[in-house]
């Protein structure tokens, strides 16, 4: 005879617990601290939150039509859209589906050149605004030598018909 095991079933302070501790030991810099559902008018969407270390939040927001899983979801249930306590997973109540973040991304990246060239420039922009100690020390080293020196623009001899025969 086979020993049952003890079912546990998680409240909603545990399950925020969980999420706790898996929040604080992310290794991801670009994991999504929250989705949110957006509604106006005819407009459907998930926004996804990235917090950044310059200037604050960055957000996307995905149309619902573009994510198979949320086509015909209904309102009340895209209303409860949460990411899963490892941040990597979004949850819809009333929709039994597991939506991976990265492959969201990965798919809305492939989808279209232009998407692919938001995303990478918002998240580069956001990236090449961080400051360091280093970069801080570099900027004030250029400043005494006269600042930033000026770029030398070589032509090519072959293009501009200058070169030897």
């Amino acid at each position: 005879m086979q020993k049952q095991r003890a079912r546990t079933v998680l409240g909603k302070d545990a399950y925020d617990a969980i999420g706790k501790a898996a929040n604080e030991s992310r290794p991801k810099p670009w994991t999504p601290e929250s989705v949110q559902f957006v509604h106006q008018g005819a407009r459907r969407m998930l926004e996804f939150f990235f917090q950044t270390n310059v200037g604050g939040p960055v957000s996307f927001g995905f149309p619902i039509d573009w994510i198979d899983e949320l086509k015909g979801a209904r309102l009340a249930d895209l209303k409860t859209a949460r990411l899963s306590p490892s941040h990597t997973a979004i949850i819809v109540d009333g929709v039994d589906a597991f939506i991976s973040v990265e492959g969201l991304f990965r798919d809305f990246a492939t989808r279209s050149p232009s998407v692919k060239a938001l995303m990478v420039h918002t998240f580069a922009a956001t990236g090449g605004k961080t400051t360091s100690d280093a970069k801080k020390r570099a900027s004030a080293e250029n400043g005494r030598k006269g600042g930033r020196p000026a770029k030398k623009r070589q032509e090519h001899a072959v293009a501009s018909g200058k070169a030897k025969r």
